[in-house]
Parts: structure tokens; sequence; C-alpha cells
């Protein structure tokens, strides 16, 4: 197979969940992104040589790096099916430009950026949507299990809904014209292997049929671009009350943020980061710093932004 080196890929943050969807949906971010460059190395195999923006939080080994995980499932893949000569030596330097452990599906990133990278070096053999098997490997090492309502958006842009992660059943959910996303993080991570520790093992029925209804209803609600539903469907009874003590204000937060007009307020995927949704960029700014200065009130440094649904996704740069 001919390679081309030189190569550099990028993949977004997400914002996964979204108040009611657990591991069930989550969308993608304009900015930030990940990056991955490729280079030929003068041995065989896949090879992650150095990584910048980490704070050195990350391993070079591959069998612990999300992105070095998926970028060596597609060159395996390659070698396998595709008649790669196993003798190739591939670098990749990785650029973390998505802060870790705040929830911005950093690893999720990390792991579309890498194996979309071995793709494009190849030719793209696979079709982006097939990446999704192998990036889907790498959020296995960084996370300890399968999930993809951050994987699939990261890839393939947009809104998704997550059917069943083992099958890769994932659905493509239309996106609220206008729509921007306000997140805010303090300065201290949350990593998610810790807060999943922390969840209820057990619900009640009432609590699930509550949880399935705001699913429905949220998804109803942007087929149908029905504003107040997706607002009252952004409320969450099962795994809030577990999260919400390690959240710094969150309840705060999330009043701050209704009462200048943000749709609803939740937990960043699973990390200490908040996200709102708001119908426009100018109540998305005024969210996000009203949102911030309630950090401030409490002496946390905060960082915040502001963007648009990614409907690309992963992309060639």
């Amino acid at each position: 197979m001919k390679f081309k080196t030189g190569i550099k890929v990028s993949a977004p943050a997400t914002v996964a969940n979204l108040v009611c969807g657990f591991e069930t949906l989550g969308l993608a971010l304009e900015h930030p992104s990940d990056e991955i460059l490729i280079k030929e190395y003068n041995q065989p195999g896949i090879h992650l040589t150095e990584i910048t923006g980490d704070k050195k939080k990350l391993s070079l080994d591959l069998k612990k790096n999300a992105a070095g995980a998926a970028a060596q499932a597609v060159y395996n893949s390659l070698v396998e099916h595709h008649d790669l000569n196993p003798k190739t030596g591939i670098a990749l330097e990785l650029r973390k430009r998505i802060p870790i452990g705040f929830g911005l599906g950093s690893s999720s990133a990390s792991a579309v950026a890498g194996a979309m990278a071995v793709n494009e070096c190849f030719g793209r053999p696979f079709e982006k949507r097939e990446l999704l098997k192998f990036a889907a490997k790498g959020e296995e090492v960084a996370e300890g299990k399968l999930r993809l309502n951050s994987i699939a958006p990261s890839l393939l842009g947009g809104l998704f809904l997550v059917r069943d992660h083992k099958t890769f059943d994932i659905h493509r959910i239309p996106v609220l014209k206008g729509l921007h996303i306000v997140v805010v993080y303090p300065s201290i991570p949350l990593f998610t292997g810790y807060l999943r520790g922390q969840l209820k093992s057990t619900v009640s029925l009432d609590c699930s049929i509550n949880q399935c209804s705001n699913v429905a209803g949220l998804v109803v609600g942007f087929y149908q671009s029905d504003i107040d539903l997706i607002g009252r469907c952004l409320e969450d009874c099962l795994v809030e009350d577990s999260l919400v003590k390690h959240v710094p204000h969150l309840y705060e937060l999330r009043k701050s943020a209704k009462e200048l007009g943000a749709l609803g307020c939740g937990v960043s995927s699973s990390g200490s980061g908040v996200f709102a949704l708001c119908t426009n960029s100018f109540v998305a700014e005024n969210v996000k710093e009203k949102m911030l200065s309630v950090y401030a009130k409490y002496k946390i440094r905060g960082k915040g932004l502001v963007s648009k649904v990614n409907l690309e996704g992963a992309k060639l740069e």
C-alpha cells in the first residue's frame, strides 16, 4: 500500500450524555480539537513518539494510550486484510488541545484522531463510519469499557443517539438551528473511572420511566425543533445525584444559566465541567460569563468556551 507522509488529522471535543442521555447521547463541538501528525518511522509498526499539551499525564505505551491503541487497531487490520507490509513503520505525534478530565471527550478525540490518521496516510481504505470500531478500541483502553456516545460525534460530527454500543447501533439526530453550547470547567479535573465508581447500581422504576421519557422527548424535540420540549427534557434522575457532590456548584451554575435563557444545564460528560445549551450566540456568551462569575465568587479558577455544533467531525487538515 502506498504511504503518504506528513498527514495531520484533527478530531473535535464532545459533550456527551446531555443531562438525560447517560451513555446514550453526544454531540461534537467546533473547538477545541486534538491533532495527530503522522510520519514514516525506521522500525516496523506504530510508534507514539511524542505527546504535547497533556501535562505529562499520558503514556507513550500503545496499550495505555487511546490514540495509540486506535491507530494500532487500524494498522493491524490493514496488515491482515489490505496487504499492508508489516515492516512499515509509522510515527505518531499527538497534540493535545482538549483538556483532560473536564468532560470534553478528550480520550475519544484522541482515539478518533489516531484511527483516522492511519487510515488517511494509506489512502482511506476504510470509510469514515467504519473507523468507529477502531476508535472504540482506543476508548476502551482509556475508559475501561466500550462507549460510543463521544466517539461517534467526534468522528462523524453532529448529534448522535447510541442505541447499542456493542453492535455499533448509532443514529444521527438533527441539530437545532442556531444551537450553541457553553462549557465551563474548574481548575481541578475529574476522571471518568473515579466517577463511575460513585454511581448507584440500582434505580427505582419511577426514575427509569422518567429517564426514558426525557430521552425520547429530547429526541422528538430536536426533530421538531421544539425548544420548550428540549428544555423540559434536560433533567436527570439517573446519575446526577451521585455526581453533584464532585462537580463544584452545579445547581447554582444551572440556575444562573437558565435565568439568562439557557435551555438546560448539566454535567459535561463525566468530567468536572458543566455545559449549557443555548438558542443563539448572544445568549451563550452571556451564560458563559455568568457561569464563570459563579466560579469567581467561590474563588475557583475557571475557564469557558462557546461553540456551535461541529457537523463535520474529524478531518484531514
